[in-house]
């Protein structure tokens, strides 16, 4: 489910080193030198806690220069949007890349845009891909949410399956993405040791004909008879919230198939915004 975006934000996010939108911080660094031996990646404490930068990002210098090269880019009349249109080159940002415009760039351009950029080893492992053999888990713990498998929760007094992930086709904060989790699968990547992916695979409810809020009370409703048909079952795992359906007690036919769907917050997580939280993976088979 709009995978290729979301795999597009996190890598060019973290290569172009976009304040706030990556998940490397100070407490992430903090954290290196506890968990990792990487000394060249922490904390600089004689220098008022100066984060080092990493091998995978950019410079200024290098930043324009990748911008610049957005800006000029042409395709053919139907391929794909024109890129110039979604850079930012004050901030030097792309903003309201569209899915099919993002698995353009990450097919055919992501290797032609870094690799000159980039250091061998940082770029080849990203090219070579993933390895072909995956690890299934029956449940994983990522932001501070348990999530679970449809097919494992079954049984159980609680609720872990069900997802919501927040649409990159709209803008309104009620046009989300209401899934079950079928599968967790994680991947790994041969070039790059110690480093892994987790992926959903859900079972989508239609955001058009499967979703509807109420006018008044502003209350979501999905029905998971009407399905999305679309190829991508897949989400990051790190793009998800947890939430929870349930069915109306009501003797009204229009109601039927019908849930409502109520959000939740990961426990013991603070809701402030000005709160960076540090994401943490947990898994079990």
């Amino acid at each position: 489910m709009y995978i290729e975006k979301n795999m597009f934000d996190n890598i060019f996010n973290k290569v172009m080193d976009i304040k706030g939108k990556t998940k490397d911080n100070v407490n992430v660094s903090r954290d290196l030198k506890i968990i990792c031996n990487l000394p060249e990646l922490e904390l600089d404490e004689r220098r008022s806690n100066i984060m080092p930068k990493a091998v995978y990002t950019l410079g200024k210098e290098q930043k324009r220069k990748v911008c610049e090269w957005i800006r000029g880019l042409k395709f053919p009349d139907g391929y794909a949007f024109n890129l110039a249109c979604c850079f930012d080159m004050m901030e030097l940002r792309m903003h309201s890349m569209k899915s099919h415009d993002c698995d353009v760039f990450m097919q055919k351009l992501i290797s032609i845009a870094f690799c000159e950029m980039l250091p061998e080893h940082g770029w080849c492992a990203l090219a070579d891909g993933p390895n072909a053999e995956v690890t299934s888990f029956l449940a994983y713990f990522v932001n501070s949410y348990n999530f679970q498998t449809e097919h494992y929760n079954t049984g159980k007094s609680t609720m872990n399956c069900r997802v919501c992930v927040k649409s990159s086709s709209y803008t309104d904060k009620e046009n989300d993405f209401y899934g079950i989790i079928e599968e967790i699968i994680q991947l790994t990547y041969p070039l790059i040791p110690n480093f892994h992916i987790a992926l959903f695979k859900c079972l989508w409810v239609n955001p058009v004909q499967g979703m509807k809020v109420h006018p008044r009370y502003y209350l979501i409703d999905v029905n998971f008879k009407k399905l999305y048909q679309k190829d991508d079952p897949f989400i990051l795992a790190q793009q998800v919230v947890q939430v929870y359906f349930t069915e109306y007690p009501s003797m009204k036919r229009d109601k039927a198939d019908w849930m409502a769907v109520c959000k939740t917050k990961a426990r013991r997580v603070v809701d402030d915004s000005k709160w960076t939280e540090t994401v943490t993976l947990y898994q079990f088979l």
